[in-house]
C-alpha cells in the first residue's frame, strides 16, 4: 500500500528508492517507534504534482546522553558523595 502511494505521488522513484522507504519502516519498527497494524483502504491521495522531488528517509539514533537521561537523580547516586556522582551500577 505504501509502495502504491510513493509510486503514484513519485512516479520516477526506482526500486532502490522503494526499497529505503521499506527499510526505513522496518528500523522504525525495530525501534518500538512503529507498530504492524491491519491494511486500510488506500485513502485518495493529494495533488504533489508541485513538491519537490523525492528524498530518502534517514533515521538518526543519538544515545550519547542516553545514560544521563535515565539517571535518577534521587536513587542513583553514592550517599557519601552526592549527586551528580552516579553509583556505579551493582553497587548497594
Amino acid at each position: 500500500m505504501i509502495e502504491t502511494a510513493l509510486r503514484t505521488g513519485y512516479p520516477d522513484l526506482d526500486d532502490d528508492d522503494v526499497a529505503s522507504v521499506r527499510g526505513f519502516l522496518d528500523l522504525l519498527m525495530e525501534e518500538g517507534i512503529l507498530l504492524p497494524a491491519s491494511p486500510i483502504e488506500l485513502p485518495k491521495l493529494p495533488d504533489i504534482s508541485s513538491r519537490a522531488s523525492f528524498m530518502r528517509p534517514e533515521l538518526e539514533i543519538h544515545t550519547d546522553l542516553q545514560e544521563l537521561i535515565v539517571l535518577d537523580p534521587i536513587h542513583d547516586v553514592d550517599p557519601s558523595g552526592g549527586w551528580p556522582l552516579r553509583r556505579e551500577l551493582g553497587d548497594s
